[in-house]
């Protein structure tokens, strides 16, 4: 027996597309009841609902079309919040359907001693939606090539359960409740923050809009303020800057109501709702930088932009306008929403009961990352020093802080303990967790901690996915989340003097690669205001960058496959020397490296790093080096090639990066992740052991060296003697002068 609406495989995606068509979504604040089609009720949802299950292959999505099915229709519906009018099943398309339930929450009442926990069905399909961008770093789990398309989520009791478990889903209006943001805040005030303001930035004035006077006004002394967050977008000619013209008039009481009349341009939409806001929260100040800052004085300019940081860091709280296009798009909640896209109910008739279940309401995570405001490089420090958050999405309201994430869509304000997934659904079997790319970057906790490299790492991530207006400013965008991350390291260099890489993880940070192997979307940066950039700096491309040694890397040969807690590294370089210019001068500065002793399991056919080291010439003294201003002078161990290698490319094996693999020898000695189109290297430079042998790929000319890639060498010990014995490799230890 076919239910009504399935197809036959005869009949084809074609004829699928155009029953789809027949699937008629119901309006806002809906409901669609009925009984399972004879597919739908092979998926036992009831059971989804009650715990975790595993991934489970539906079949094929044009199956799922009969528009008297409950289910047929939420799966349609969420497949429309991805394609809109267009359809996964045109063009000869048949995408599979799966499912798989997740852990969404665990939660504890007051009155309630019982841990409740809440599982969410996940539905995905084998097509990528349309203008789909992943604005991450891929891990292992996308290679699944899973789009998720919903989560469900159960609005009432599931059948036979014994104990009432309370609903957390509350009805919001158009209008966001200004009562439930006062509760947020005033709960937040109870935590413990690791902030240390730091109030020096107001000595030499520091301009605020007084929402009270509706006026610009300049404070020496400390005080309270909300900041903004927000996208310009293109440049409205009526829209209102300060600038040196009009910047005594903006301080008159009053003066930003009666801007329109007297000087012809007008507050944009979102600054006034911010206004408003802050206002209705009995703050005062508001910073807002296209007002705060007079546009067209190029020194006030430089010197809030260097301190741009601390405007966020000290701010009491940060209101992202996440949502808007522009800056006169407004703040969705201050003025009216259009409606609740997951707001639909859907009623399965089962034998014996029924369940009612909806579309779960997107992350925050996947609603920002989607955003505009997401692809602006200066908003990834404005969200990551800002202590308490606001979130304004199309839909509702987000507020985050180091202590808590609540949603205006969920009660959960009340409950004595509560734990819910902020991040997006995730995809693949035993994962628990989402992607190690968190939405906001973790910066140190406290002013005497290091700047860990998977938060550096993950951060360089991110930004380098953004856009910048000029380029030039791709480490002053940068310099605020530095300054604060290397506040404790004693020599506190500044971020041009090392270009964007990290003191506490100097040879780690050195390690990146261009997670782009289209060369038409990654282009050259050669300076930043007059500054050279080096080769070794990740700063020299406008390209997504990511790193080798970082949990759950893209680079070609996973960094997961023989990972180790217990396992230490081993580093090649004991010092680095950096030459750079401050002002007129010439300085060098030196940054040490602690080596250490590697604790290395021991593996099969595994080369140790003590073994290695073994094969090459004695270690030289580290020389003089020039004064090549952006140069990075070490000792390290070296290692060139006979001329009968060969570069190949294998997709299953190095997915977008390069193979080398060494005459007589049937295996590669090595994965190689090229920067550009440029493969011409003459040497590696071995830089450390983090579970893996990794190299820089440099060309040498002159005793100079630039950097074209980077490697992850074999770690067999096998091939290493096979190459030696046969010629294939020489090992000699080297003064190296990067540039």
């Amino acid at each position: 027996m076919v239910s009504k609406g399935a197809l036959s495989h005869q009949d084809g995606p074609g004829k699928a597309a155009k029953i789809q068509r027949s699937i008629h979504t119901i309006p806002q604040d809906g409901t669609n009841e009925g009984n399972l089609c004879s597919r739908c009720e092979k998926v036992d949802l009831r059971t989804m609902f009650a715990k975790e299950s595993t991934v489970k292959d539906l079949g094929y999505l044009e199956s799922f079309m009969d528009p008297t099915c409950p289910f047929c229709t939420v799966i349609w519906d969420c497949i429309r919040l991805h394609w809109g009018s267009a359809s996964p099943l045109e063009h000869g398309a048949r995408p599979r359907l799966y499912i798989q339930s997740k852990e969404w929450g665990t939660f504890r009442t007051h009155a309630s001693n019982k841990l409740h926990h809440i599982y969410r069905p996940v539905l995905a399909i084998t097509e990528q939606p349309p203008n789909f961008q992943l604005r991450r770093r891929k891990v292992w789990t996308d290679k699944h090539h899973r789009f998720i398309v919903g989560e469900l989520e159960l609005l009432g009791q599931i059948p036979a359960e014994q104990d009432a478990v309370p609903l957390l889903r509350r009805e919001i209006g158009p209008f966001l409740d200004i009562d439930i943001l006062r509760g947020w805040l005033k709960a937040c005030e109870e935590h413990d923050h690791d902030s240390t303001p730091d109030h020096g930035f107001f000595r030499l004035g520091f301009r605020l809009i007084d929402v009270e006077e509706l006026r610009l006004v300049e404070k020496t002394e400390p005080c309270e303020y909300l900041a903004l967050s927000y996208v310009w977008g293109s440049l409205d000619p009526d829209s209102l800057r300060t600038t040196k013209s009009n910047v005594h008039y903006l301080q008159r009481p009053h003066a930003l109501k009666q801007i329109t009349e007297n000087v012809g341009k007008e507050v944009p939409r979102t600054i006034a709702h911010a206004m408003e806001l802050c206002k209705a929260l009995t703050y005062r100040y508001l910073w807002v930088d296209s007002l705060c800052i007079i546009q067209d004085d190029e020194h006030e300019k430089q010197r809030l932009i260097h301190g741009m940081g601390h405007v966020y860091e000290n701010a009491s709280l940060t209101i992202f306008a996440t949502s808007g296009q522009h800056s006169d798009a407004g703040l969705a909640g201050i003025t009216a929403r259009t409606g609740i896209p997951c707001g639909k109910k859907f009623v399965i008739k089962l034998p014996e009961s029924s369940l009612s279940i909806s579309i779960a309401p997107t992350s925050l995570e996947e609603q920002v990352r989607k955003s505009p405001w997401n692809t602006r490089a200066w908003t990834l420090q404005e969200q990551a020093l800002s202590e308490r958050r606001l979130y304004f999405a199309a839909d509702e309201v987000f507020f985050e802080c180091s202590s808590c994430n609540l949603r205006e869509l969920y009660a959960v304000d009340n409950l004595e303990y509560c734990v819910l997934r902020q991040e997006a659904a995730f995809w693949g079997r035993g994962r628990k967790y989402g992607v190690a790319v968190p939405l906001v970057s973790i910066l140190p906790r406290g002013t005497n901690n290091s700047w860990e490299h998977y938060m550096y790492a993950s951060m360089v991530s991110n930004y380098s996915r953004r856009n910048l207006s000029y380029s030039d400013d791709v480490l002053n965008a940068f310099s605020g989340v530095y300054q604060r991350c290397t506040g404790a390291h004693p020599s506190q260099r500044s971020i041009v003097s090392v270009q964007g890489l990290n003191d506490a993880s100097f040879a780690h940070s050195l390690l990146w690669f261009i997670a782009e192997s289209d060369p038409k979307k990654i282009k050259r940066r050669n300076a930043v205001h007059g500054t050279t950039l080096a080769s070794w700096s990740w700063a020299s491309w406008i390209a997504p960058i990511d790193f080798v040694c970082v949990l759950e890397s893209s680079f070609p040969a996973p960094y997961t496959q023989h990972w180790h807690f217990w396992e230490k590294l081993y580093c090649f370089v004991s010092e680095w020397s950096l030459t750079f210019s401050d002002g007129d001068s010439v300085c060098r500065s030196t940054i040490h490296e602690q080596p250490g002793a590697a604790k290395i399991l021991d593996r099969h056919d595994l080369l140790k790093p003590i073994h290695l080291l073994a094969m090459f010439s004695e270690k030289p003294q580290p020389q003089e080096v020039h004064d090549v201003l952006g140069s990075l002078a070490f000792v390290a161990p070296c290692i060139s090639l006979s001329p009968s290698y060969r570069i190949t490319s294998d997709e299953k094996v190095s997915q977008g990066g390069h193979l080398l693999v060494l005459s007589g020898l049937e295996k590669h000695y090595c994965i190689i992740k090229f920067d550009s189109e440029d493969q011409g290297f003459t040497e590696f430079v071995l830089i450390l052991y983090d579970h893996c042998y990794v190299a820089l790929c440099v060309r040498t000319v002159g005793g100079i060296s630039r950097r074209i890639g980077v490697a992850q060498l074999s770690t067999s010990k096998e091939r290493w003697e096979a190459a030696m014995s046969m010629g294939l490799l020489s090992l000699q230890w080297k003064q190296v002068c990067l540039v």
